[in-house]
């Protein structure tokens, strides 16, 4: 079974699970304290506050776990570095460092270079990485702890959301760094809407409504998630036939802004469809997943599938509880149109990996949208203190675990498992500027994912000329060491560097082939060879 065929059957089926704990816990034992008493007692509200402070530590380990905090501290490189240094260094923005949906320019490199001037520290320091890193998780964490405070009038409802951020391997951070602030900036749409559906005075929260869309789309395109939003909360407000302040007219706007950026990328009419289906396609595929490639940087089993289905399992099952309980306060409705908007996000990406469309992974933005309502399930069904909540706390703490063995963003498994989409630390840094210096600029060159972000970086530093990679970009670069890996095919004319963690590929092929080959380096740590 494919991971992402699991990861259906495990949603649905853990819905179910989840939607029989809640509704039986509701209905057989009576809640320990309601939040009214709770709120009383100024010792709990500081438990909470202690909980979050634990809760963002974790999450704070974690990450610096997950990206190997010793080979951080010295430098990180990675596919942006070059955009960065350029940027610095010209004080310009040149498009072709990036893919296009990132023009007329890409805010998460203006953020790097703008700290990078206060603080003297270049773009590839590992200290910058740190600091900025730290700083959106706690950022990223407390936003989405009062939106869903706010929401559900529940602060443990908060904690539980956050703590099942950090175990959901689609959405922990550290993501992808152009999706850090984009994130944020969609958690406070959200809460600019629970605002907007409440308020009397309703043109300044439509007013930052339009300015919290247009930055996050300039960070990354599945910022395009809010539009969604938009639609599932007034398709729900209309189903249940109740008045909000939030009208179809928002939804055309957002429609229009998307457009009018795409459109100012593209700077022409023939180049905005090809500009519009790299943005769309680009939202709904925050990563690749195995089943779409087949090894790019993830290395995901079936097994992995049970963290990544324990939000949107919970949030279904509690959306299912709100429509069958008829809930038509303001709060619930906003809640089931969270959950309307975010499933039909995910179902488009989901439609994209099982028909093999350009899309590549399942709109990991959708995960940030449902995990408030899993949050709230959590929140209910643990104040119970029945054996349901004995039954959710055991299924999060397996897919916890679960979740801390999966490569995604994990820097020290993806070494350990071929992985491709690896950033360069100071080693890899030092070997790329020997490569750069010695490998002759008219041979075609295949390199790895780090020492292609290494050259790139060195070549806009220094004023070099560029290498011919083989391929450049991420993808493009990803499906070619794909390709590469699953079929061993050896081109003449064309320089190889071969990392360590490929050996037994190629060892293997070079035993079988027959073929003769030169290798002009080899360290431990890369070999460069060539067909003889």
């Amino acid at each position: 079974m494919t991971f992402i065929w699991a990861l259906v059957l495990l949603t649905i089926l853990f819905t179910i699970v989840y939607f029989i704990s809640l509704s039986l816990s509701v209905k057989f034992h009576k809640q320990l304290f309601s939040y009214k008493k709770v709120r009383l007692l100024s010792v709990s509200r500081r438990g909470y506050d202690l909980s979050l402070l634990v809760v963002l530590l974790l999450h704070i380990t974690i990450a610096l776990w997950k990206v190997d905090i010793q080979r951080v501290l010295e430098i990180r490189v990675e596919e942006r570095s070059a955009a960065m240094i350029a940027l610095k260094l010209k004080g310009s923005w040149e498009g072709y460092l990036l893919h296009s949906v990132y023009n007329p320019f890409p805010a998460d490199i203006g953020l790097y270079t703008f700290f990078s001037h206060v603080t003297s520290l270049q773009p590839i320091s590992g200290l910058l990485f740190l600091i900025i890193s730290s700083s959106m998780i706690v950022a990223c964490d407390l936003a989405l702890y009062s939106s869903v405070t706010r929401l559900a009038n529940d602060p443990l409802a908060g904690v539980l959301t956050v703590l099942l951020l950090i175990f959901t391997p689609a959405i922990s951070l550290p993501a992808p760094q152009q999706r850090w602030i984009s994130d944020i900036l969609v958690i406070f749409f959200i809460l600019t809407l629970a605002k907007l559906c409440k308020a009397k005075d309703t043109q300044p929260l439509l007013l930052m409504l339009i300015i919290l869309y247009t930055s996050s789309i300039f960070y990354h395109p599945s910022g395009t998630i809010s539009v969604i939003i938009v639609l599932g909360i007034i398709i729900v407000f209309s189903f249940f036939k109740k008045n909000s302040n939030l009208k179809l007219s928002m939804f055309v706007l957002l429609t229009v802004i998307t457009f009018a950026k795409n459109a100012f990328a593209a700077g022409s009419l023939e180049a905005l469809i090809p500009t519009l289906k790299n943005f769309i396609i680009a939202s709904l595929s925050g990563r690749e997943l195995k089943e779409a490639v087949p090894r790019s940087e993830l290395v995901l089993s079936p097994i992995h599938a049970y963290a990544w289905s324990m939000i949107p399992s919970m949030s279904s099952a509690y959306a299912i509880y709100m429509f069958f309980k008829r809930k038509k306060d303001t709060d619930a409705l906003l809640l089931q149109g969270l959950y309307v908007g975010g499933a039909l996000f995910a179902f488009l990406g989901f439609l994209g990996v099982i028909f093999r469309a350009p899309i590549r992974g399942p709109a990991l933005a959708s995960y940030l949208v449902l995990a408030p309502l899993a949050g709230v399930l959590t929140a209910k069904v643990l104040r119970t203190r029945s054996i349901f909540a004995s039954v959710l706390i055991s299924t999060i703490i397996i897919g916890a675990c679960i979740s801390l063995t999966d490569p995604t963003g994990n820097s020290l498994l993806l070494r350990t498992q071929r992985g491709t989409a690896i950033n360069a630390g100071i080693r890899d840094f030092e070997e790329a500027l020997l490569f750069s210096e010695s490998i002759p600029y008219d041979k075609d060159l295949f390199a790895p994912h780090e020492v292609v972000s290494c050259m790139s970086y060195i070549s806009v530093a220094e004023v070099r000329p560029w290498h011919k990679f083989i391929a450049l970009t991420a993808l493009p670069h990803r499906n070619v060491i794909n390709q590469l890996l699953d079929n061993v095919t050896i081109t003449k004319d064309t320089i190889y560097i071969w990392p360590e963690r490929w050996h037994p590929d190629i060892a293997s092929f070079m035993s079988e082939s027959g073929l003769r080959f030169s290798v002009y380096y080899t360290s431990g740590r890369y070999t460069i060879f060539e067909q003889a």
